[in-house]
């Protein structure tokens, strides 16, 4: 993993533990799975976490959260080009088409 995106794990679980949500990371390494945007995972600038369980007023809180205040070591959003250090979105089962809820992915900028 690249340095910065430890900074953003101690968040996140800094985050996890003070507002007693599940803390769950997913995945680490893996832009081979279908529908992938870029290459984040595999250059070691991003990690998957599950958000399942969490209050939507939490998803939200940690997602502006995270963009707010570490935009200045985020990944720039393929879908927007804004800094963003956290991407929540819908997982959809590559097999079954069927949604598998909403994860969040969390990434830095190449450095």
């Amino acid at each position: 993993m690249q340095p910065a995106l430890y900074i953003l794990l101690g968040a996140y679980l800094n985050f996890c533990t003070i507002n007693k949500v599940p803390c769950l990371i997913t995945s680490l390494k893996h832009d081979s799975v279908v529908g992938r945007k870029s290459l984040t995972h595999s250059t070691g600038r991003a990690f998957d976490i599950s958000i399942r369980g969490w209050p939507t007023e939490k998803v939200k809180e940690f997602e502006i959260m995270m963009n707010r205040d570490y935009a200045h070591i985020a990944a720039i959003s393929a879908s927007d080009l804004k800094p963003r250090a956290v991407v929540v979105h819908e997982v959809i089962n590559p097999e079954t088409g069927k949604s598998q809820g909403l994860h969040a992915h969390v990434q830095v900028k190449p450095q």
